[in-house]
């Protein structure tokens, strides 16, 4: 079976290259995109002998193009999409941010599978992408907990879930007061204690915006079981999803806070090898080790709701503040605390707009970036 992998530098792209070394099925990785750190390539091409590779930068592109004349080499901004040109079966998706949707859905037009991580797709272009995998293509998730919820839907029927929970590490910063979050530094923010993760995955699940970015994926994901999604908070990070039955049973499924299990059995439904439901448990009641979620991360897990009910452009607009005020955060041109004050003043005064294709898409995500811009800009300047 023939895959691309694009974000193969990331750590969902190595956890998964270390996930098909225990794959006994035959598998080829015939493409890949890499990002700003290229320093194994090298090393990556004369283990996976990819047909073509796209950069991020110019000077890789140009570096590796006269080392290997027999590989096709793409780079610049969207040069990844080139790639679907290759013949190829499943396209593994762990590229972070708005840029991971075009390639999503191109994939499912041509028919083709996703594995997918990058959780924007869903968050941005969830109607376009269901819409899309009405006729054509077959979508997989890869987020730890979207796949403990379809490990306790195994064998399940529609017809008699109740409610889906997901869980939730609660960040570094679950038990500090509001005032303490003033002073949080980038660093402290990039030390999550259970996860390894990418830095805006990291800083998205300090402020609670990747829980709600999941109760979106819930509802594109499970709508056909059930419209009741909930999160409580784990500070272990062992228990990742639990599914409650209107029979009265409760499967829940618990594992060690890896990627390498969820990615397993991902790409175990690929080749339609025996799946291993060994983690999935039943329980009497729902574990008391558990804890609700703090009362100041409603407002942003409410905005999962906003996006929900109304669909179009709000997941366009939250993601794209999200994504540029994370950035900023990084780049210590804000605080922590701004990043959620600003998500939630925004999306409570922008306008919402249909949104039918790709296209509109696009403008929306660009404008709000735009927005963030000057609102961020503007404060600068004032001080």
């Amino acid at each position: 079976m023939k895959f691309i992998l694009l974000g193969i530098n990331g750590s969902i792209g190595k956890t998964t290259l270390k996930v098909f070394e225990t794959i006994k099925n035959k598998w080829e990785i015939v493409g890949f995109s890499i990002g700003d750190d290229a320093k194994n390539v090298d090393e990556l091409i004369n283990k996976y002998h990819p047909l073509a590779i796209s950069f991020k930068n110019e000077k890789d592109y140009y570096l590796y193009k006269s080392l290997y004349p027999n590989i096709k080499f793409f780079f610049g901004f969207e040069s990844y999409l080139k790639l679907l040109d290759l013949e190829y079966d499943c396209l593994i998706n762990a590229l972070s941010g708005f840029n991971g949707l075009e390639p999503t859905l191109k994939c499912l037009e041509n028919n083709k599978t996703v594995l997918l991580a990058n959780k924007e797709s869903l968050v941005v272009g969830g109607d376009l992408i269901k819409k899309t995998l009405k006729t054509s293509g077959k979508l997989i998730p890869i987020d730890s907990e979207h796949v403990a919820v379809l490990k306790c839907l195994e064998n399940e029927s529609k017809d008699n879930v109740d409610s889906i929970y997901i869980t939730a590490s609660g960040g570094p910063f679950f038990d500090y007061s509001d005032e303490n979050l003033k002073n949080v530094s980038v660093n402290e923010a990039l030390n999550h204690p259970t996860w390894k993760m990418g830095k805006r995955i990291t800083i998205d699940s300090s402020t609670m915006v990747n829980k709600c970015f999941e109760l979106i994926e819930c509802y594109y994901l499970f709508n056909e079981y059930t419209s009741n999604y909930k999160v409580l908070v784990d500070r272990k990070s062992l228990i990742h999803g639990f599914v409650v039955f209107k029979d009265g049973r409760i499967k829940q499924c618990k594992y060690a806070p890896t990627m390498e299990n969820p990615i397993k059995y991902s790409l175990d439904l690929v080749f339609n090898n025996e799946v291993d439901l060994s983690d999935v448990y039943l329980i009497d009641k729902i574990d008391q080790s558990l804890l609700s979620v703090k009362q100041r991360y409603e407002t942003i897990l409410n905005l999962s709701n906003k996006v929900i009910i109304n669909k179009g452009s709000y997941g366009a607009v939250l993601n794209a503040i999200d994504e540029e005020l994370v950035n900023y955060f990084l780049n210590n041109k804000i605080k922590f605390i701004d990043i959620t004050e600003i998500i939630v003043k925004i999306m409570n005064t922008c306008v919402n707009k249909k949104c039918l294709n790709l296209k509109d898409l696009k403008e929306c995500d660009i404008n709000a970036r735009k927005a963030v811009k000057y609102l961020i800009e503007g404060r600068i300047n004032e001080n």
